[in-house]
């Protein structure tokens, strides 16, 4: 017997990968239902609506996403170790969401939803690292004549650009990515010293 929340919680994970392959607009409570081995009444006893089942969806899944990042970054001692450990999640995240760039190439309202999302996720994921970076600030192993803000954007844009570029185009996994090299030029710039 489950209880009110683990219902809950069960046909949340079910509406993810449903809404997630078929978009907002394709998806029916009728496919969530029965990926979550329910009748479409149950479904309506805990969402009034679909809109209220994708909004959220998206907030359960974002939790596991954020819940993530942090045991993540929780691995690393030095800021070193955190931007890598980011770098990994990143890849990650995007390897296993692949077939999403491919559903939003083909879809232009998929696209409009799925960038709102990513937008979302990554204020989200830059308001987890914040507290890393100052953090680090404070331990004097990043700049403390920057905003946080601007560190964090630094962080954020070169790994998301660099691992999305890795992944998506040249079809690489976490292990064939120089990590090393990319927190190098994040730590260090990209400045010539003259």
């Amino acid at each position: 017997f489950m209880s009110k929340e683990e219902k809950k919680i069960e046909i949340l994970r079910a509406a993810g990968p449903v809404f997630f392959t078929k978009g907002f607009e394709g998806t029916k409570i009728e496919d969530i239902a029965r990926e979550a081995g329910i009748g479409k009444g149950t479904v309506y006893e805990y969402f009034e609506s679909k809109q209220q089942l994708f909004e959220d969806t998206l907030a359960y899944n974002y939790e596991l996403m954020v819940d993530s990042l942090r045991q993540a970054l929780a691995q690393g001692e030095y800021i070193r170790d955190k931007i890598i450990a980011f770098a990994r999640f990143m890849t990650d995240l995007i390897s296993n969401h692949l077939h999403l760039f491919d559903l939003m190439a083909t879809s232009s309202i998929l696209a409009r939803e799925m960038g709102a999302i990513i937008l979302e996720s990554n204020v989200r994921l830059g308001s987890v690292l914040l507290d890393t970076v100052k953090a680090a600030v404070g331990k004097g192993e990043l700049r403390s004549d920057l905003e946080p803000e601007i560190i964090v954007s630094v962080i954020l844009g070169t790994v998301y650009q660099y691992c999305s570029l890795k992944v998506i185009f040249h079809k690489q996994k976490s292990q064939d990515i120089d990590f090393d090299r990319l927190v190098d030029a994040v730590v260090q710039g990209i400045g010539q010293v003259k």
